[in-house]
């Protein structure tokens, strides 16, 4: 089963320039599967589930598990929607550990994190922005918030570009 996927959540926001630590990895999954075939496919590649419960996965289309090799704990996420979709394609490749990753770009991780909501995330979003100040594209702040306004609209959820306008002037 070949997989598209990214590496998104603190881990992604650490490579662009957040300093807080994280013990587990956020990779996102683009894949037409059923989840039973999803974790008889990870049960030969070193994973192993840390829930046991496939309705688990049903509902919340997140898959934690351990890597056998690191003992690193991996949530995967089962993306379907379109901003997924567009984070993968968005997504710049990183050298990671002898791989070449996927990972979420400055913009789409900022778009998770003020999304999300948390205080850890308004921390990461500050951190981003500062380190990417002087990068290019670094954090496309248009794209940010024309995102976010399109989320707001999408999920029935005012004030994210309010958060996104607040998280990011400090």
């Amino acid at each position: 089963m070949q997989a598209r996927f990214y590496l998104f959540g603190a881990q992604a926001a650490a490579l662009h320039g957040s300093t807080r630590m994280s013990a587990d990895a956020d990779v996102t999954l683009l894949l037409p599967v059923d989840t039973t075939a999803l974790l008889a496919a990870l049960a030969g590649r070193d994973f192993a589930p840390r829930v046991k419960d496939e309705g688990f996965l049903r509902a919340t289309r997140v898959l934690p598990v351990w890597h056998a090799a690191t003992r690193m704990p991996i949530d995967l996420v089962l993306g379907d929607s379109g901003l997924e979709y567009a984070a993968y394609e968005r997504a710049t490749r990183r050298r990671i550990g002898g791989r070449v990753w996927r990972v979420a770009s400055p913009s789409d991780v900022v778009v998770m994190k003020v999304l999300a909501g948390r205080s850890k995330d308004e921390e990461d979003v500050r951190a981003i922005v500062a380190a990417q100040r002087a990068r290019r594209p670094g954090v496309e702040m248009t794209y940010v918030e024309e995102t976010l306004l399109a989320l707001e609209e999408a999920i029935d959820e005012a004030g994210l570009v309010d958060r996104w306008r607040a998280w990011s002037r400090r």
